[in-house]
């Protein structure tokens, strides 16, 4: 009776431990979707905006704001795509203006649960003897469940934007 009793007693704190370690262990994995992005032309940061961080981060789903940033060059108007806010957003990046010349790209844009995660590059080259305000412009389609937006540099988490959903 007693050997009977010990080894329910061990296999019940055996099965405790197994359930325990399967739950502790499991994640929630959360699905990566990309997403198409598309770069916008044509569009400058205007020059009354005035830029003081080394790298400037937006997330626009207005285009009021937008409009408040960034302008329509004068060259080729009509050629330009202009972003339609009710089915897409824009995200952007620009550095702070300097005689340097720097290729800025997105390269990935993609989402997890609630996130979105953009990734982009920036690399410098020679100079110029003009200040000029090096950016990246794109659009993405509209999506209602993103709070968060990430911009990623060399798989860097470089900033978080909160966005309100409401």
């Amino acid at each position: 009776m007693y050997k009977s009793d010990l080894y329910k007693n061990i296999f019940s704190q055996l099965m405790l431990c197994v359930t325990v370690t399967l739950i502790l262990s499991c994640k929630t994995v959360k699905p990566v979707t990309s997403i198409g992005f598309t770069p916008l032309i044509n569009f400058i940061v205007r020059q009354d905006v005035h830029l003081t961080e080394e790298v400037s981060y937006w997330y626009y789903n207005n285009e009021t704001d937008f409009r408040n940033t960034f302008t329509l060059t004068k060259s080729s108007p009509g050629l330009s795509t202009v972003p339609d806010f009710e089915k897409e957003r824009v995200l952007a990046v620009a550095l702070k203006p300097t005689k340097d010349i720097f290729d800025i790209k997105f390269t990935k844009i993609d989402v997890i649960g609630n996130e979105l995660n953009v990734y982009y590059t920036k690399s410098a080259s020679m100079g110029t003897s003009f200040l000029h305000t090096p950016f990246t412009i794109a659009t993405i389609p509209k999506s209602g469940t993103i709070d968060h937006v990430n911009f990623f540099n060399g798989g860097t988490k470089e900033k978080v934007i909160e966005i309100d959903i409401n």
